[in-house]
């Protein structure tokens, strides 16, 4: 830890660094030096567990994180994710139990579908869907229903990539347990 031009502390994260738990210290934001690296050693940084804190948003420099395959963002206030986390092209599992993932209240569906717009975007991207590796999403006790989540754009391409996956690893014919969507009912 060193001391920066403003007087305060500074740190910096050990090269080659592959995975960071930061659950259960009441952070409201992800610190600057994990998501901004002043050189490249963060972009080795696999693994990053920030659950149990008081995140209410992630910020899109989170798209810097370019190594990451696992973000575990459990038990905190998140509301939406940004586009940003569609530049995580390494991610496979996301995990967001437990936080306030929903439908906007100005969201409309009709028998089309449900209707997304720049001014009432869906809380998940389709970016992450769409242009990451992403196949454990798991959204365990969010306000949000396996029915609205079929209709984000972009989930049939996750839906599909996670069916190729999963039958790959059948064994004897078998199928893992879980009869949810993502953890949702």
């Amino acid at each position: 830890m060193a001391i920066s031009d403003d007087g305060k502390f500074a740190f910096t994260l050990p090269p080659k660094l592959k995975q960071l738990r930061l659950n259960g210290n009441e952070l409201a934001s992800i610190p600057k030096q994990i998501l901004t690296p002043i050189n490249t050693t963060t972009t080795t940084l696999e693994k990053l567990d920030v659950s149990y804190n008081n995140l209410a948003c992630i910020p899109r420099e989170i798209g810097n994180l370019t190594s990451l395959t696992e973000l575990l963002l459990d038990n905190n206030v998140i509301t939406s994710l940004p586009n940003e986390m569609g530049k995580l092209t390494k991610l496979k599992t996301l995990s967001m139990r437990n936080n306030y993932i929903q439908l906007p209240s100005t969201t409309t569906t009709t028998k089309s579908g449900t209707n997304f717009s720049s001014n009432n975007p869906q809380p998940i991207p389709s970016s992450i869907f769409i242009n990451t590796l992403l196949i454990d999403l798991n959204l365990h006790g969010n306000k949000l229903t396996s029915t609205q989540l079929n209709e984000f754009d972009g989930f049939d391409t996750f839906l599909e990539r996670r069916r190729v996956v999963k039958t790959k690893g059948l064994i004897g014919g078998a199928m893992d347990g879980d009869s949810t969507l993502c953890g949702l009912k």
